[in-house]
């Protein structure tokens, strides 16, 4: 019996020592994450998937969404997520399909979230562009199309940049709290430049969020379109944006984004 109690004890200290070397690396792994690679592991957490999608009005008519899902991967090879990008925007109304944005495509991250692939479709002005990127060595070749015709417009980006909507330049918050501040670079597809967005949480609070009283995180985030104050959950969720020019972003979902603008997107395709 007493030989049965030491295996016990043995058994469960083995146990102990390899389960604190598994989150050791795992720290070590999340250590080296680049600030925004970091934002997408704690915004997904322990999930299999998660989306965070926002419906944009202007003066209180909706005018448009910008959203996100990433996923976990488990398709095989190095690829550990796969984020897709969504967005639509009738930003200027008075000219047609020259004034909607619009953008969908799907970014395949490593498991250091940095990119290994993209494909994007970016609507604007009227015509469509197609950008279309995989890894060169220690960056992201990206070739530029329009309608399907090569523009000979290629150009390099860091594997490490984050993603960021075209319609709504925040990308995963992650897990932030009172007095943490950020510097998060990305890739812009709009302009298909590098940028970079700075997020500072400026207070903790209870606030009421359509009828239900919550606490919340009030963040201040500088981005090179403006200064934006988002509402977010203590997990991340952005709730509410008030953005310059009197346009605010409420939380939605995917379903309720298609739903409002699927015959919009249509019509201007």
């Amino acid at each position: 019996m007493r030989a049965g109690r030491l295996l016990a004890y043995a058994a469960a200290i083995a146990f102990f020592i390899v389960m604190q070397g598994f989150n050791l690396a795992r720290q070590a792994r999340f250590e080296r994450l680049s600030g925004y690679s970091r934002a997408v592991v704690e915004f997904l957490g322990l999930r299999d998937a998660r989306e965070q999608y926002l419906i944009i009005y202007h003066e209180t008519k909706p005018i448009g969404y910008s959203g996100y899902t990433v996923r976990s991967y488990e398709g095989g090879g190095a690829c550990a997520y796969k984020m897709t990008l969504d967005g639509y925007a009738r930003l200027l109304p008075w000219l047609g399909t020259r004034g909607a944005l619009a953008l969908r495509g799907e970014v395949l991250l490593d498991a250091l979230g940095e990119i290994l692939s993209l494909e994007l479709a970016l609507d604007v002005a009227g015509g469509r562009f197609e950008l279309a990127g995989g890894r060169e060595g220690g960056e992201v070749l990206v070739r530029v199309a329009r309608g399907g015709k090569d523009l000979k417009a290629a150009f390099t980006i860091p594997r490490s940049l984050g993603i960021a909507g075209a319609v709504l330049p925040i990308p995963p918050l992650g897990d932030l709290s009172e007095g943490v501040a950020r510097e998060i670079p990305y890739f812009d597809p709009l302009t298909r430049m590098q940028a970079r967005i700075g997020a500072r949480v400026i207070e903790r609070a209870i606030m009421k969020i359509e009828g239900v009283r919550m606490e919340v995180l009030r963040i201040e985030l500088t981005a090179p379109s403006g200064v934006f104050i988002v509402t977010a959950g203590i997990d991340g969720d952005i709730l509410r944006v008030e953005a310059p020019g009197g346009i605010e972003f409420r939380q939605g979902t995917s379903a309720q984004a298609h739903h409002l603008f699927e015959e919009s997107r249509k019509s201007d395709s």
